[in-house]
């Protein structure tokens, strides 16, 4: 199994009124605080990593235009994913009894829109891909966060 170093995201937009400079996402090591690699996106608004049987991937909301899925080859994160979701605002991976699963939080449908649908994916092993599995009504929603509740006897609710 890979030992992965911690790192650090950082999620930069530069804009000189409504043009856009620069978007990228910045990896750093988080011990040394030295950076390791750049991504180049498009509106990025957040990005989460995970593991994914034992591989590590990193998914980056850009937000006019999809969710872009990365996973860890070697030193360097390469793009294995694109996943169409406009105006999305976060995205979340989570794991349930061995299935792996990411949440993306949708903001609007236009800019007076705000009723729209998140979709959750799952993760298929065979095709190494996420694949729609359920989609929310939202209404502007902002981030997913994932819980459970167990009860005395061993019994787990999943949120």
């Amino acid at each position: 199994m890979p030992i992965y170093r911690p790192f650090v995201v950082t999620t930069l937009s530069i804009m000189c009124g409504f043009t856009m400079i620069r978007d990228v996402v910045s990896l750093t090591d988080s011990v040394s605080l030295e950076q390791f690699q750049t991504i180049q996106t498009s509106s990025a608004r957040r990005s989460h990593s995970y593991l994914v049987n034992q591989h590590l991937y990193l998914a980056v909301v850009n937000y006019n235009t999809q969710c872009d899925i990365y996973r860890l080859k070697g030193t360097q994160f390469s793009l294995v994913q694109h996943i169409k979701v406009n105006n999305a605002n976060a995205a979340r991976f989570f794991d349930v009894d061995g299935e792996y699963f990411l949440a993306i939080a949708k903001l609007t449908v236009n800019e007076t829109q705000y009723n729209t649908v998140s979709p959750v994916l799952k993760f298929n092993n065979k095709s190494q891909q996420f694949e729609t599995f359920q989609k929310f009504p939202s209404k502007g929603a902002f981030d997913w966060e994932y819980f459970h509740v167990c009860a005395n006897e061993g019994r787990c609710n999943i949120f």
